[in-house]
């Protein structure tokens, strides 16, 4: 008469095959999570660039037609929070641009700061021309001026 079964050494066998196998499938999805963290964290910085362009720019005309007493160089290496975000906030270097006859224009590098869960990670998003426009209160002056 034949035993039908398994042996005690075939199951341990499968079933350590098993976990070897669960444990590789668990891992690739600890990276697919970290992965899509990254993602969406980078679609959030593309979205937020024209918002955060802006605010410097209101920012930089600001200080440049003398509504602040800070002057443009003040803006850069400070962290600054985004608007309407509270994980993200931007940091900015300027260098005036050479060749804007109307010395207004700088160029501004831009780095989004993503914190959560006590990481930090930036998001470099370049160079981008920052152009502020003059308030009305500053052409006025500027034509009384002439």
């Amino acid at each position: 008469m034949k035993n039908r079964g398994f042996t005690v050494i075939e199951v341990l066998l499968a079933m350590s095959l098993l976990v070897i196998g669960m444990t590789g499938i668990m891992s690739i999805f600890t990276v697919a999570l970290s992965l899509q963290k990254e993602a969406t964290e980078r679609w959030d910085a593309g979205i937020n660039l024209h918002q955060v362009q802006s605010e410097v720019e209101r920012d930089l005309g600001d200080r440049l037609n003398g509504s602040t007493k800070a002057g443009p160089g003040d803006l850069a290496g400070k962290d600054f929070p985004v608007p309407g975000e509270p994980g993200l906030r931007y940091r900015v270097t300027l260098e005036a641009m050479s060749d804007d006859p109307t010395g207004r224009g700088f160029w501004g590098r831009i780095e989004l700061i993503a914190r959560s869960r006590g990481q930090e990670r930036v998001y470099d998003l370049g160079y981008v021309p920052l152009i502020p426009e003059r308030t009305n209160d500053a052409l006025i002056r500027g034509m009384l001026n002439r």
